[in-house]
């Protein structure tokens, strides 16, 4: 929001980065994941 208001990205480039923010936390969460149930076997 920083960057939009600061002119330095527009709208679309806030709601893409956005987008790309949330697969990343659902990849992150899922590897996060694998690893805690491999530690508890």
């Amino acid at each position: 929001m920083i960057a939009v208001n600061q002119n330095y990205l527009d709208n679309n480039g806030h709601k893409e980065l956005l987008v790309q923010i949330d697969e990343i936390g659902k990849m992150l969460n899922s590897f996060i994941f694998s690893i805690e149930r491999k530690f508890d076997e």
